[in-house]
């Protein structure tokens, strides 16, 4: 009886640990998958800033998009943009729904060919912020 219990043990073990190689290995494919999506030029189409700090009311910023202005990810993992400046900071695709750009973690809300949404939200006690941009190919 003790023979069976073990070996019955043993396969269940066996099919967890495979499950899981497996689990990664598909986290993995997504996030590279999303990488190459996101490989390139991006131009800054849209985006908005909402500040909620209760109980006063709900402030939005839009921020509009000037000729020129872009985003870049580079195969290298350094992301270059002139939204507010040049700036380049290092970029990690964690799965296939979010993206840490510098210091910040970035919702993928929407990513195709022509068009990719990114949203970061902040909060602290007292306020939250949403930040999102809208990119177009």
């Amino acid at each position: 009886m003790k023979k069976i219990a073990l070996i019955l043990f043993s396969l269940a073990l066996i099919v967890v640990a495979t499950g899981c190689k497996k689990d990664t290995k598909d986290k993995e494919n997504f996030s590279e998958a999303t990488k190459s999506q996101i490989l390139g030029r991006w131009s800054f189409d849209s985006g908005s800033i909402i500040t909620t700090n209760p109980p006063n009311p709900e402030k939005t910023e839009n921020l509009n998009s000037r000729p020129g202005m872009y985003f870049e990810f580079r195969a290298s993992g350094i992301s270059f943009n002139n939204l507010e400046g040049d700036a380049e900071e290092p970029y990690a695709v964690i799965s296939s729904s979010s993206i840490r750009i510098g210091e910040y973690v970035y919702v993928i809300k929407e990513l195709i060919n022509s068009r990719l949404v990114l949203e970061s939200v902040q909060s602290n006690t007292t306020t939250t912020i949403r930040f999102t941009m809208i990119f177009t190919r």
